[in-house]
């Protein structure tokens, strides 16, 4: 079942679609991006600076952060029956405040950064519980947001991170790690 990052009611919705036919959810992944408010002109998103708007990073967050805590918070039940559930976060190298560019993807990178706190702090909280929290970098991919000149296929990048998980170590995602799809740490 699709999950609507913009309504939170739609986390709810698939919760009480799959609740019937599973006993837990042992991973969850939140893969939902927008690299421009879709009501906004394009600069009100991506910038220059001057020409940010806060309404459109506002529109942002709901997708790339916010969406990505409706989810976990309606899933939280099912996750809780697992052994070792997992919450994985797609995110991006852009919300990488040592990597941090001087221009454009303003509202993605600062949106996805704040997806990266909310890993962290899900893990802080969790982790101690045996959950497993990670925020991944998925690569160049083919995309709404990467294009068609991406170099990986949306299934090429999905089975690298879940190879890729598996090898994570539980410092790693016991912390809410930032890790690229080979596993390598991203700096903060």
């Amino acid at each position: 079942m699709e999950i609507d990052h913009e309504n939170p009611q739609s986390a709810h919705a698939a919760v009480e679609a799959v609740a019937p036919y599973v006993s837990c959810v042992e991973m969850l992944i939140n893969c939902a991006a927008v690299n421009v408010a879709a009501s906004f002109p394009r600069s009100a998103a991506k910038g220059p600076f001057e020409a940010l708007d806060a309404e459109a990073l506002v529109e942002m967050f709901r997708v790339n952060a916010t969406g990505a805590l409706s989810a976990i918070q309606a899933f939280t039940p099912l996750l809780e029956r697992a052994q070792r559930p997992w919450v994985v976060n797609v995110s991006t190298e852009r919300a990488s405040l040592t990597r941090a560019v001087a221009t454009g993807s303003v509202g993605y990178a600062v949106s996805k950064a704040a997806l990266n706190m909310l890993t962290r702090k899900l893990a802080a909280e969790r982790g101690p519980g045996g959950w497993r929290v990670v925020a991944v970098h998925p690569g160049w991919f083919r995309s709404p947001i990467g294009g068609a000149n991406a170099p990986l296929e949306p299934a090429a990048a999905a089975a690298r991170l879940l190879e890729s998980l598996d090898t994570l170590p539980v410092e790693v995602t016991g912390s809410g790690g930032f890790v690229d799809l080979d596993g390598t740490s991203i700096p903060w």
